[in-house]
């Protein structure tokens, strides 16, 4: 993967061309526009009010449909489907239709709030639901004067209610009280439930609850409109962003203009379009502004990395270097310790291979999934991982003998210590991130070694840190003895020499960049420390392997009890409940840690910050 080289293009036209001129630009497709999309406009406002309304009616309707009109849905097929009937109903017949969906919609959410208010007065009341006006008025006949109020329990601690008879009603949720006479103190209020009152509410709950499925399925008689509604907003999405362009387009007077970026490959070819409008005129200049769009120019190996930037949604910047090849190399590395398993492996290259039938062809994607996937076979392999367990090994002799001992998960199959395999894995790790973090420093060198940039002695002087600083962590951690000077010296003399030349810049006089550079000695510093804990924090590519072999170990564990037993459907249960988490676990874990040593501590050496504009022309 490199970086396209582009080319800043102004075009002019009398501002009552703009709309010809957003056209020509449109059908050319190679110009990505810089300026702003505007936000107002009448046209631009009708677009945007009818894809909300298209997005609101497919969400109320797809949430109507019930499981059997689904899956009579998914029998169609919804690309043919949707070109049948996008000819045959024009769009004002559609956001016709979909605007009795949306006041069906709204008529839903009244309903919806009635029964709620209704259920809220149920519950108030269900202590007494069986107290009707006939009840009372017989014990008040009788003599018995009785007065049911609602009351707070902190009235009822007034004055006031000093001499009051009263009786708490238990576990009223109304703080309930039956007060013995006629009279109720302030702060209190008369309850009156009457049965024909819990009447009529269920007579109407019933009754919405009816309307509410005569609606529903009024809704769902318009489910044959989800498929022209998905290419309706997909053409509005282009309708919006072409609008947008069109009020974001400058003005000046009688003249108006609009800029962006062409990739160099194109340029005769935008020339000669804008050339055959007479009416427009350009201006092509070297891009050197700090908006300049990343056009990412793939070959065979690095077009696999285009699903990890998609996800993380990251590009790097115009002016950054390319890391792509390493990137992506380092990163398979990552992934197969991390998951670190060869049945997993295998599992997740059945995945790239399956991925690769259904597409029919080779894509990024599936391509990307089974080079993991082999990578953590070889991986899984030459370590003796497979599912956790040590048996498979054992049953196994010629899988036994593709293990190298030395990082074997089980080393007791090889009368090999423990001791041995972690701090040969921990090396390893440590290794992989001096060598990351290494090269990086070299890229650095030669980027600027074009560019004749003296900073390059910087980097150098980063170079001899992070060596010394991985043999300082081999000391701290594995216990390998080195020169505690040597180390010193190294980490010195590259501190030393970062903080005389970290500040050039290509061009820069020698005292000036040296009296630039001095004035970060503390920055400088407190980076040092950081690229220690950099070098320090590849041992999770040790720490999370292990981790994942312990869990696996756990589990069979658990299942192993039950699979000679009446219960091997349950210990089969176990084993793939908990190897499908572990599975889980170890992609999550790639995500935080594996793509992170990529992103975090090898960009930020080599001095990538991912903060690009990819590259979207306007076609």
């Amino acid at each position: 993967m490199s970086i396209a080289l582009m080319k800043k293009a102004t075009i002019i036209c009398a501002a009552t061309d703009k709309r010809h001129l957003l056209d020509t630009l449109k059908t050319l497709g190679t110009l990505h526009i810089s300026e702003k999309m505007g936000d107002n406009g009448k046209t631009l406002d009708t677009f945007k009010n009818n894809w909300a309304l298209l997005d609101r009616c497919e969400k109320l309707i797809n949430d109507v449909l019930t499981k059997e009109e689904k899956e009579r849905l998914k029998g169609c097929n919804d690309s043919v489907k949707a070109k049948a009937l996008e000819a045959k109903i024009p769009s004002s017949d559609i956001l016709s239709s979909l605007s009795n969906v949306d006041e069906l919609g709204k008529r839903v959410n009244e309903i919806s709030s009635e029964i709620a208010n209704i259920d809220r007065f149920l519950t108030s009341i269900a202590l007494w639901d069986n107290v009707s006006e006939d009840s009372l008025n017989a014990l008040r006949l009788s003599g018995v004067k009785l007065t049911i109020a609602k009351a707070n329990k902190k009235v009822l601690k007034s004055a006031e209610w000093k001499d009051i008879d009263y009786i708490p009603i238990p576990s009223s949720p109304n703080d309930l009280v039956l007060v013995v006479g006629d009279k109720i103190p302030s702060g209190a209020s008369l309850y009156t439930p009457f049965m024909q009152d819990i009447n009529k509410s269920i007579t109407k709950k019933n009754n919405l609850l009816r309307e509410k499925e005569d609606i529903r399925a009024k809704i769902a008689s318009y489910a044959f409109l989800l498929s022209p509604i998905g290419v309706y907003k997909n053409n509005l999405i282009k309708a919006i962003e072409y609008e947008g362009h069109f009020e974001g387009i400058n003005n000046k007077g009688s003249i108006s203009y609009i800029t962006g970026y062409i990739p160099l490959e194109n340029e005769d070819a935008f020339i000669k379009g804008i050339e055959g409008e007479k009416s427009f005129a350009y201006i092509i200049e070297d891009a050197r502004d700090d908006d300049v769009p990343t056009k990412l120019e793939l070959n065979k190996y690095t077009s696999m990395l285009s699903p990890v930037l998609d996800i993380l949604g990251i590009v790097p910047g115009y002016y950054e270097k390319d890391v792509s090849f390493w990137f992506l190399s380092f990163f398979a590395i990552f992934f197969a310790m991390i998951i670190g398993d060869a049945a997993y492996g295998l599992v997740i290259l059945g995945i790239g291979v399956a991925l690769k039938i259904k597409q029919k062809k080779f894509t990024s994607t599936n391509k990307l999934v089974m080079m993991l996937g082999a990578s953590t076979f070889i991986w899984g392999l030459l370590s003796g991982t497979w599912f956790g367990s040590p048996k498979i090994l054992e049953m196994a002799p010629i899988l036994k003998r593709c293990v190298i001992p030395q990082i074997a998960s089980f080393p007791d199959l090889f009368n090999v210590p423990a001791s041995l395999t972690q701090n040969t894995v921990m090396r390893l790790s440590f290794s992989l991130g001096a060598a990351q973090l290494c090269l990086a420093c070299l890229l650095n060198v030669c980027a600027k070694l074009k560019a004749k940039n003296a900073s390059l002695i910087a980097d150098i002087g980063w170079f001899s840190s992070i060596l010394s600083l991985y043999l300082l962590a081999l000391n701290l951690v594995i216990g390998e003895k080195f020169s505690i000077s040597v180390i010193g010296c190294g980490v010195g003399g590259g501190f030393v020499l970062v903080l005389l030349f970290g500040g050039f810049e290509s061009g820069m006089k020698f005292s000036t960049g040296v009296k630039k550079s001095l004035g970060d000695i503390f920055s400088t510093f407190l980076n040092t420390i950081s690229v220690f804990g950099n070098v320090m924090s590849y041992i999770r590519l040790f720490a999370v392997g292990i981790a994942s072999v312990a869990i696996s170990q756990s589990f069979n564990g658990l299942a192993s009890g039950m699979l000679s037993t009446p219960l091997f459907i349950f210990g089969v249960l176990v084993l793939a409940i908990g190897h499908a988490l572990n599975f889980v676990l170890g992609l999550l874990s790639v995500v935080v840690h594996g793509v992170r040593l990529n992103v975090m501590e090898f960009s930020s050496q080599a001095g990538v910050e991912w903060a690009g504009v990819p590259y979207h022309p306007f076609k």
